[in-house]
């Protein structure tokens, strides 16, 4: 499954998921959490971390090389249903993800 066919998944059925993403030339970094917009060129992430939601993450949709829902994923989405996380998790701000000088409103 491509990466865009997996965001649209996460993104229609809710479910929490990690985003690993390249942020140089040889560093990743991995974000936890829902995914509540995208487009083709551009992805929001409502951040959990420790049961707590950090706040709104976007990010290019090139830069990710893997979203992953396993076992374990699954199992702290359960420990976010039973918490009530997942009922806070929402997109509050439509943003225009056409390109960075849209989102940034410029």
């Amino acid at each position: 499954m491509k990466i865009l066919e997996k965001v649209k998944l996460h993104f229609e059925d809710k479910k929490y998921c990690k985003v690993k993403r390249q942020v140089g030339e040889e560093s990743f970094v991995t974000n936890d959490g829902f995914i509540v917009d995208y487009s083709d060129d551009f992805i929001v992430l409502k951040e959990v971390d420790d049961f707590v939601v950090r706040g709104y993450l976007i990010f290019q949709t090139k830069t990710i090389t893997e979203i992953r829902r396993n076992k374990s994923d699954i199992f702290f989405e359960k420990i976010y249903k039973l918490e009530g996380i997942t009922e806070t998790i929402e997109n509050m701000y439509k943003i225009d993800l056409t390109n960075w000088q849209t989102i940034l409103n410029l």
